[in-house]
Order: C-alpha cells, then sequence, then structure tokens
C-alpha cells in the first residue's frame, strides 16, 4: 500500500524500510491415535468411509484421495499413480488439474487389506470420470468432505481439524516402523527428506534411545580390571 502511494507522489518515500517481520513458527504436528482414526471411520457419514481407511493406509492428500480414479490402480502390482488432483467444485462434472508439486507425482505400493477394500469398491457403482471415493454417484468435493469432517468433529474428541489428520497420523505410522526419510519423502510426496524433516523431525524422539541401544555393551570392560580408587588418583 505503501509502495503505490509513493507511485502515486503522495509519499516522498516509503517508511517501511528494513522492517523484517517475526518468523511464524507452525505448531508442531500432533497426530491423532489409531482409535481415534478407527472411530472416526466408524462414525463418519457412511460415502466417506472407505476414503478414510484409504488415507490412512496411504497417507495421500484430500484432493488426491478425492481424484482418484479406478484407471490409476494397478491391481496385479498393488500399485498406485498419483499424477492429478481434483480441483474443480462440481459433483457432477468432475475436474482434474496437475497435483500439488512435481514431487507429488509417484507411485505408492497398497497393501493386501487396502487393496481388498478396492477390489470391493470396483463391483460397485463408480463415480463420474471414474472416480473411486463419492457419494451417492458424486464426486466429493472440498467443501461437501470438510463438510462431512465438521460434522464428525463434533462426535468425536481429538479428531483433529481436517482430513490431513489422516495423512499425519499416516506419517506416525511410518516413522514408528522405521521406515527411511527419503523412502518416507516419496510415499507422501515431499520435495525431499528436508521438507519431510522440516514438518515431522519431533516424531522421531526413540531416534537417540535406539542409538544407544546399537552400540551399548559392544566393547566391554574386564570387571576384575577395574580401576580402584586408589589407583585412579595415582595417574
Amino acid at each position: 500500500m505503501l509502495k503505490a502511494a509513493v507511485l502515486d507522489g503522495n509519499l516522498p518515500k516509503s517508511p517501511c524500510v528494513w522492517i523484517r517481520l517475526p518468523k511464524i513458527e507452525p505448531d508442531a504436528v500432533v497426530p491423532i491415535r489409531t482409535d481415534v482414526v478407527q472411530q472416526l471411520a466408524d462414525t463418519i457419514w457412511r460415502p466417506y468411509r472407505a476414503m478414510v481407511v484409504f488415507a490412512a493406509a496411504t497417507g495421500m492428500r484430500s484432493s488426491e484421495l478425492r481424484g482418484l480414479t479406478w484407471d490409476r490402480v494397478d491391481f496385479d502390482t498393488s500399485m498406485v499413480s498419483i499424477d492429478r488432483q481434483l480441483i474443480g467444485y462440481s459433483s457432477t462434472e468432475p475436474t482434474w488439474g496437475p497435483p500439488k508439486t512435481a514431487s507429488s507425482r509417484r507411485r505408492i505400493h497398497i497393501g493386501s487389506s487396502t487393496m481388498q477394500l478396492l477390489k470391493d469398491l470396483h463391483e460397485r457403482t463408480h463415480g463420474p470420470g471414474g472416480i473411486i471415493f463419492h457419494s451417492d454417484g458424486r464426486a466429493i468435493t472440498r467443501h461437501t468432505a470438510g463438510e462431512a469432517w465438521r460434522h464428525v468433529r463434533e462426535k468425536i474428541k481429538g479428531v483433529g481439524t481436517g482430513w490431513r489428520e489422516l495423512r499425519h497420523y499416516h506419517a506416525s505410522q511410518l516413522i514408528a516402523g522405521g521406515m527411511s526419510v527419503v523412502a518416507f519423502a516419496h510415499r507422501l510426496g515431499h520435495k525431499d527428506a528436508r521438507e519431510t524433516l522440516k514438518t515431522y523431525a519431533h516424531l522421531w524422539p526413540s531416534d537417540d534411545t535406539r542409538a544407544a541401544a546399537l552400540t551399548d555393551g559392544l566393547v566391554r570392560m574386564n570387571a576384575h580390571e577395574l580401576p580402584m580408587d586408589d589407583e585412579t588418583s595415582q595417574h
């Protein structure tokens, strides 16, 4: 605004010089518990339950989930290709766009239970454009997905603020399972490991304990040769 005032000749120069805005520190991610996710899957409006389960198992973004189509599923290799996201507002004529970033283009492996869920869904009615997760034949828009989450949030304590909570939950399970940071970054579609650590580094609290356990006791002191107090004082 002040730059515009200078350009318009209302100010000789802008007073905003060498001003450093305070750094905004994002709140640390606190993943929801598995029992809460299960309660969410059991309680949310029925058309959204399969999407909750799939989100918890894959860590996909809401827009990626809602835009996932059957032609992106390889049943032979249990792989899902993620190369676009749902961007439109129409539930009858879905519109797709490029993924969030170039790194968001990826193929991820799907476990047997989750693949069985897809096989069961494949036998039922498909959504417009071959969309997998839909509500009575209509695409799930960002608005309707948010409405469904807000509705269940009133019933379940600690469910979190939105669909991104399931992405954080998935991330926490990967970390607990000891997945490498590089593989982790690929699965979630992060630019690189730095982006992963920037968001989730605090969820690796046991690494120092694990490091101690890996090296503890490998080299030992002979109990019969421990230095005595008087010997220690002589050196």
